[in-house]
């Protein structure tokens, strides 16, 4: 389920990849390029519970090379295509988001709203944030299992950043982060 949900946004992740590793003319996808995604795509933020440190570690645990770091440092020190998936699937599983019917209890108490939003998630996150950026969120170990699958905690994920860098870049469809 995790390799279907990565291959139907191959092309998002493959252009969020170039965009990051060209912007300062490199062909690597190295740690701030990784930083710079998870703070633009609004996961590095009091109200995610991860921190740069936790963004820092899934970085290098996604790291499936063993190379000779001193004679090919720049590649020790970056992603492959395939690491970087690896990278935002871990964010994903360390972030664990409140399910979606969780979301709709906390912000609704239950009650279907007249459009219960597209992008739930992501407006649970812009709502658990009051105006001076301090949380308002409970744990999510309070009513979220970490132990869901992987794919449902990785959809929500990357629905916070799609989200997050479309209102950033001023378009309106997920097209266009490609």
């Amino acid at each position: 389920e995790v390799d279907a949900f990565f291959q139907s946004k191959e092309t998002m992740f493959q252009a969020w990849y170039n965009f990051y590793t060209r912007r300062d003319g490199t062909k690597m996808f190295a740690m701030p390029h990784f930083i710079d995604l998870m703070e633009e795509g609004g996961i590095l933020q009091p109200t995610t519970g991860v921190t740069p440190r936790e963004a820092k570690l899934c970085f290098n645990q996604s790291q499936m090379d063993k190379i000779d770091e001193m004679r090919r440092r720049q590649r020790f020190c970056s992603l492959s295509f395939v690491e970087l998936l690896e990278a935002v699937g871990r964010v994903a599983d360390v972030m664990s988001p409140p399910t979606v019917e969780d979301i709709k209890d906390l912000l609704w108490n239950g009650v279907d709203p007249p459009e219960f939003p597209d992008t739930p998630t992501y407006e649970y996150y812009l709502k658990v944030t009051d105006e001076q950026g301090r949380e308002l969120r409970r744990e999510s170990d309070d009513f979220a299992p970490k132990t869901r699958p992987l794919h449902e905690k990785l959809e929500q994920v990357v629905e916070i950043i799609v989200e997050t860098l479309k209102r950033k870049w001023n378009v309106a469809e997920e097209g266009a982060l490609v």
